[in-house]
């Protein structure tokens, strides 16, 4: 009975028990913070998700695919039923209206919406990035796949209140029908926005499923690989592309990311993605989080990325592929201290 969000609203639950708020007072600087990412499959199997989130325990989760009100996924508000059972602070961004319509399959049947969340243990300051580069125009084209729907790309942002230091958090979910160029035009918004709002902020993580696949057989496909880097970068995968040619922090005296101008990208672009100052803790090539085919298409399509931290540890899960399509990534970090002490001062 509860009234959908429209794209772009937010919903926002505080389910934290008022003696484990956690607070900044008695900073332990040597204390480390849990940050995880997982694309959920739409919740189809909710109570295992459940379950396997309680026993991680995470300080920050980045979730994507996240319905809420649709037939597919039991007509759930997955995103609620999440954070009150793990008792955390929840905010959720609505991207699509799941329109309810005969074409679609009953796995994908909607009559709900769908968006991208971030839980923590802590206070945030919650807001969003509406992707301006939207490749596939779902609500002209989303019945050619048999999805119909209302909406357009979002990716929730929180600055994150640790008892460490403020972290900023996106929990992104990109484009899959499209080609990789047009990825990197969205995740280089995602580095606009950082560059606007948070210039001065020490420690970033963008989390999330930058749908990383355009490699493999899928270069097969002109569903997935729709532009001319289909067969241009034939010996790598599209993580690794991204790694050398988007992540990377190399310097040019002009302060453009002059490789992403060689593959046509335009100025704007270049500059977003020049030195960006984060680095991936994964591996590129080994830390496959999708599996296909018998193995025949693996591909890194989430990631974390991080700015102003550094990782202690990583682990990869959900290896059988049984609670989503998707593995989850953790890392412990912790935030740079030299960087949280001007950040400290600064607020």
């Amino acid at each position: 009975g509860k009234k959908l969000p429209s794209p772009g609203e937010i919903i926002q639950y505080d389910f934290r028990e008022e003696n484990h708020i956690e607070t900044s007072e008695n900073i332990d600087t040597t204390s480390q913070i849990r940050v995880l990412t997982w694309n959920i499959e739409r919740g189809y199997e909710l109570d295992s998700i459940i379950i396997e989130l309680l026993h991680l325990d995470a300080d920050i989760i980045c979730l994507q695919e996240v319905d809420i009100g649709c037939k597919r996924s039991n007509s759930e508000d997955v995103g609620y039923r999440i954070a009150s059972q793990l008792k955390m602070n929840y905010f959720f961004v609505c991207e699509f209206i799941e329109i309810d319509d005969p074409c679609r399959k009953l796995r994908d049947a909607g009559g709900g919406v769908h968006g991208n969340a971030i839980l923590s243990k802590y206070d945030m300051d919650v807001r969003f990035l509406m992707h301006k580069h939207n490749p596939y125009n779902w609500e002209r084209d989303g019945h050619i796949l048999k999805e119909p729907r209302l909406g357009s790309r979002v990716t929730p942002v929180a600055t994150i209140h640790t008892p460490i230091a403020p972290i900023v958090c996106y929990s992104a979910h990109l484009e899959i029908f499209c080609g990789m160029l047009d990825r990197v035009i969205q995740l280089s918004e995602i580095f606009e926005d950082i560059n606007l709002n948070y210039e001065n902020e020490a420690h970033v993580i963008i989390g999330g499923d930058l749908n990383s696949m355009a490699h493999s057989i899928a270069r097969l496909s002109p569903k997935y690989c729709r532009d001319k880097m289909r067969f241009r970068n034939i010996f790598s995968t599209e993580a690794e592309w991204i790694q050398y040619n988007v992540i990377n922090n190399i310097t040019y005296p002009s302060q453009t990311n002059e490789r992403l101008l060689k593959y046509g990208l335009d100025d704007t672009v270049a500059k977003n993605c020049y030195c960006t100052g984060f680095y991936d803790p994964f591996h590129k090539y080994h830390d496959t989080t999708m599996w296909l085919y018998n193995g025949l298409m693996q591909a890194k399509l989430d990631w974390i990325l991080l700015k102003g931290c550094s990782h202690i540890n990583t682990d990869i899960g959900n290896h059988a592929l049984d609670k989503s399509d998707h593995k989850w990534l953790i890392a412990d970090i912790q935030p740079h201290q030299e960087l949280s002490k001007i950040d400290l001062n600064m607020h």
